[in-house]
């Protein structure tokens, strides 16, 4: 059974360790192996920890076992949202999101949607605003900006 909780101290490791298993194992189908250690480098633990803290943050547990987790501001951005390699298409996703605009009530959400994630936020009503190039380590990455209005 799907269990969903906010996050707190304590679960940042897990997190990051589910991020990087995830970004190694579903969007290296979309992004080269160069991209993916761009990604993957510099990770500011202090940062990411100030921002689960300070955004509405949800993690996704199945029998104990860290399986998604996602972020949204107060106005709407969704920064984050990862659901473990080994249980994607299940509806995770879906639920963290769900529960993330049932929290945060806005009239447009918004997201730098990966290559990956697109058809995800497609499916959810996003809309693709631009294409969006970040560069990370001279490495170039191309996600989306997408919004959805309610």
């Amino acid at each position: 059974m799907l269990l969903i909780r906010r996050f707190r101290n304590g679960d940042l490791e897990e997190v990051i360790n589910l991020f990087k298993q995830t970004v190694k194992n579903i969007n290296i189908q979309d992004y080269e192996d160069n991209q993916i250690q761009a990604w993957l480098s510099n990770l500011d633990y202090v940062k990411w920890q100030e921002s689960l803290l300070n955004h509405i943050s949800f993690l996704a547990f199945i029998n104990n076992e860290l399986v998604g987790f996602a972020d949204m501001t107060e106005d709407g951005y969704l920064d984050r949202l990862y659901v473990s390699y080994k249980y994607q298409k299940q509806g995770i996703a879906s639920k963290l999101l769900n529960k993330l605009e049932k929290e945060v009530k806005v009239k447009t959400y918004t997201t730098f949607s990966s290559i990956t994630a697109k058809n995800f936020f497609l499916k959810k009503g996003y809309t693709v605003v631009y294409e969006n190039h970040v560069t990370r380590n001279g490495i170039i990455l191309t996600n989306y900006y997408m919004k959805k209005t309610v």
